[in-house]
């Protein structure tokens, strides 16, 4: 009995976390704004918060304890270089003893040891794709404000403008609403009209992007499978020459020890 109430309380908690919903809010008016919220707890991303600098940061002691460590992180990062330099020298200096076939056979030998360019470019496109088709399935796009006033120099650029940024928001909502959830369409405050008095664009913009968990391990595990077998099919096959050598080698060994024992 104490078995199964534990079983119930894990999955509860494993379907309350799953249906757990991250949202990231977009507000672009003066400045970019970006929020994220989990868990109801508002979280600002963008723009980020000013430092508040306090007079017992700046003590001598935590002055020399930030120096000494920056100083030892600085010290890493040059050792670090210059181990890397050191065996690019030793890689050089080792291709230079060779003669010039075995360095012709040893740069055919790292080609023929990496994937093709048109398989990784067939490998990395599809994964893009699957990548892609699956997370904007799993995302919810909530549209509450657009209102863009487009100007320009003259009125045949404003009317060019406003022309290009209406058809480009009408295909992008096209493309959103079939391949992912939008929401919030028919209510939000949409707005995109032309400002004969102004030079410049000016935007007001609030979106909102939410996915839950579930979606979001969904997609990286996908991704993660389908990235993984992909990645070894495209991996060139090792030549077999070596083991049919040796193969072979050890049959004209014993036919001709069988030879000789049946001179003898």
């Amino acid at each position: 009995m104490i078995s199964i109430i534990v079983f119930l309380i894990i999955a509860a908690i494993l379907v309350l976390l799953f249906s757990v919903r991250v949202s990231v809010n977009m507000e672009l008016k003066d400045e970019f704004r970006l929020s994220l919220w989990v868990f109801g707890i508002k979280i600002r991303l963008l723009p980020k918060k000013e430092k508040k600098y306090k007079i017992r940061d700046y003590t001598p002691k935590k002055i020399a304890k930030r120096e000494k460590k920056a100083q030892k992180l600085a010290e890493k990062k040059a050792a670090k270089k210059a181990e890397k330099l050191a065996k690019k020298k030793a890689r050089k200096a080792e291709e230079k003893k060779l003669s010039k076939a075995e360095r012709k056979a040893l740069k055919k030998q790292k080609k023929a040891s990496r994937p093709p360019v048109t398989d990784m470019v067939s490998f990395f496109s599809e994964l893009a794709r699957l990548f892609l088709s699956t997370f904007f399935s799993h995302l919810h796009i909530k549209t509450s404000r657009i209102r863009i006033k487009v100007g320009g120099p003259d009125a045949a650029q404003v009317a060019l403008r406003w022309s290009a940024i209406y058809t480009a928001y009408g295909a992008l909502i096209t493309i959103l609403d079939s391949n992912s959830n939008l929401h919030g369409q028919k209510r939000a405050d949409v707005c995109i009209e032309p400002d004969y008095l102004s030079d410049s664009i000016e935007a007001d913009l609030k979106l909102s992007f939410s996915m839950n968990l579930f979606g979001l391990l969904c997609v990286i595990f996908k991704c993660g499978i389908k990235g993984i077998v992909g990645w070894f099919n495209i991996q060139p096959t090792p030549p077999q020459t070596s083991t049919n050598t040796a193969s072979s080698t050890n049959q004209n060994h014993v036919f001709t020890n069988s030879q000789t024992t049946k001179k003898i």
